[in-house]
């Protein structure tokens, strides 16, 4: 049986444009591309990964399919032309590998993004808690503003529906974007370095939308930017928290001669002279 999930900072790991984690140069019409995704934030052995994919700059439309090793045995998403991004969940290979098809009129280059793996021991990882609510939609909260032109916003999402605040190991976050001009977004954990990684592509009016898995930050908060020159507005729906098994949990030792030390269980008493 496979383990559970494990979410990862997001970690670009194929790009086709500049030869990460394959080589340089587009995938052609009819064309497919096997590459290996584990040796880095996905770890040997891992059953399937969480990514993003990303078709940037596509010159028309066509669709993406994949599978692990050279098995290329489904459709993983449409895109458009111009540039295209959407969730998704790839099976890989005993050695880690997967192969995409480009089913398209036209060469493409292709980007991954990494957000976390499944396992395959039954104790790692954890599992999906359904915690469907919708976090905010600026255009009805407050005075309904949008979020300005290369502006961020903050929202709330650890200490939701039964979520606790800290210690959340990632959450299911539905993202949509109403924008008037051409752009992207960003999202990130509050109180980390702004992520490089859009997680979505926009075109002017023309509405987005993509799910990430993302681990809240400083008191249980995200942040988005609206990387376009014009305001945008944007919904936040919440679709679940992956939840920690205590097997899998590792816990670092303070205050003791074992200071900074890492161990696979708690340590449920610690005496450092006599306290």
């Amino acid at each position: 049986t496979g383990g559970g999930f494990v979410p990862v900072n997001h970690t670009r790991v194929i790009d086709t444009r500049n030869g990460t984690g394959t080589t340089t140069g587009t995938i052609p019409a009819g064309g497919s591309r096997t590459v290996t995704l584990t040796g880095g934030v996905i770890p040997a052995g891992a059953n399937a990964a969480k990514v993003n994919l990303l078709v940037p700059g596509a010159p028309a439309t066509g669709y993406l399919a994949a599978g692990p090793g050279t098995a290329v045995n489904r459709t993983v998403f449409n895109y458009e032309a111009g540039s295209t991004q959407s969730g998704g969940v790839l099976a890989l290979s005993t050695d880690g590998k997967v192969t995409f098809r480009n089913n398209g009129p036209d060469p493409i280059n292709l980007v991954v993004n990494a957000e976390g793996y499944f396992g395959k021991a039954s104790n790692q990882g954890a599992g999906l808690r359904d915690l469907t609510k919708r976090l905010i939609n600026t255009r009805t909260a407050g005075n309904g503003q949008p979020l300005g032109a290369n502006a961020t916003l903050d929202v709330q999402v650890g200490g939701i529906t039964g979520m606790a605040t800290q210690g959340v190991a990632g959450a299911a976050i539905n993202i949509i974007v109403t924008p008037e001009a051409a752009g992207y977004l960003k999202a990130w954990p509050v109180g980390q370095t702004e992520t490089t990684l859009s997680m979505m592509d926009f075109k002017a009016n023309v509405w987005r939308a993509n799910m990430i898995v993302l681990k809240p930050g400083t008191d249980g908060k995200i942040r988005i930017r609206n990387g376009s020159s014009k305001p945008a507005h944007v919904i936040v729906d919440l679709q679940g928290e992956t939840e920690v098994t205590k097997e899998s949990l590792y816990y670092t030792c303070g205050w003791s001669p074992f200071e900074g030390t890492r161990f696979p269980a708690r340590i449920t008493h610690t005496f450092v002279n006599g306290h």
